[in-house]
């Protein structure tokens, strides 16, 4: 089972709370993750050699709550008790992704909406404010540890939510898209926008084959998620001349990352599916493509930053004995300091 749970107080406290504070009007998209999801931080502590990372992107405005993760190395299958939609059971790794309405009361278990306010408009309100108060958590349970066998706390990522447009082609729209803390802000260049045309470039790490060279001055390189980390991938691009860097998942779903140092050009992560659409290939084609040595172009892209805010505000702690939303719970214990 996956669970996330809320460590807290008192219900009066989240009363006043989301009277007294609320959820700011002007935010809108939030995105928190857990660095590493480890035994040591279940509660209590086990030595199981499994991990896991997982991404939140709650919207206020469009009402959802977007859930992504990753885990491998648990010594047991999954369990799942209430259900996530689609999460894989019976398994030791895996990825999950999936995102809630929070408006249907199908979003929450019954007794959450109960015990906050009796509607799912006001579950969403204690929901929100909880998670927004950095009191949520994400494990994994397992038959062999049924109270969950590896967990991580969300924290706010610091990630710029941005307006990615793919400005031609089949795939002609506008997609979500991260900036990378630690890279070129990209309200910094001329417009407040990174645009240009694209080209794959692979993994684009020391251990592949040298990757091309850019043919403009404001190319674009997409590069493929994995095996080595975003800096490398974001230096070896700079060392050929490209503009800026956009990096795909290697699994569906969105992701944050941070640049291990700063670097001089613009990055955005975006979905394995966004990638993939600016060059209107599967993975396969792709790939198949770039390993003939000929260019492999996409299509022209405009990114630039949403009018989102993604400050996390600070609420006091807050809390009820009850489960909640999508296995969410409210627990009288205090966050274990690892």
């Amino acid at each position: 089972m996956k669970t996330l749970k809320l460590l807290a107080k008192s219900i009066s406290l989240l009363l006043f709370v989301t009277i007294l504070f609320g959820i700011p009007a002007s935010a809108s998209v939030y995105v928190l993750y857990t660095p590493l999801m480890t035994g040591s931080q279940q509660e209590p502590s086990n030595p199981s050699p499994g991990t896991g990372t997982s991404t939140f992107v709650l919207d206020t405005n469009l009402h959802t709550l977007t859930v992504s993760t990753t885990f491998n190395g648990l010594l047991g299958p999954t369990t799942q008790v209430p259900n996530f939609i689609g999460f894989p059971l019976g398994v030791t790794s895996g990825t999950y992704s999936n995102t809630f309405d929070l408006t249907l009361a199908s979003s929450y278990n019954p007794a959450f909406i109960t015990a906050n306010g009796g509607t799912p408009a006001s579950a969403e309100v204690a929901l929100e404010t909880g998670i927004l108060a950095g009191k949520a958590y994400l494990n994994i349970h397992t038959n062999v540890y049924p109270g969950g066998e590896i967990r991580g706390f969300l924290i706010n990522s610091g990630a710029n939510f941005i307006d990615f447009h793919i400005d031609s082609g089949t795939h002609m729209g506008t997609y979500d898209a991260f900036e990378f803390v630690l890279a070129k802000p990209i309200a910094d260049l001329p417009g407040g926008i990174m645009t240009g045309p694209t080209i794959y470039v692979g993994r684009a790490c020391n251990i592949d084959p040298t990757i091309p060279a850019a043919t403009a001055p404001d190319q674009i390189a997409v590069i493929k998620r994995g095996y080595c980390t975003f800096n490398e991938k974001a230096t070896n691009a700079i060392n050929k001349g490209y503009a800026g860097v956009i990096i795909f998942n290697n699994v569906p779903g969105l992701f944050t990352g941070t640049m291990s140092s700063p670097i001089g050009i613009p990055g955005v992560s975006v979905d394995e599916s966004t990638g993939l659409a600016i060059f209107d290939k599967t993975l396969a084609e792709l790939e198949s493509d770039f390993q003939t040595g000929n260019l492999v172009e996409g299509e022209h892209i405009t990114v630039g930053i949403a009018t989102n805010e993604n400050d996390i505000p600070e609420f006091p702690t807050v809390a009820l004995p009850v489960i909640a939303v999508i296995g969410l719970m409210f627990l009288f214990q205090r966050r274990k300091v690892v």
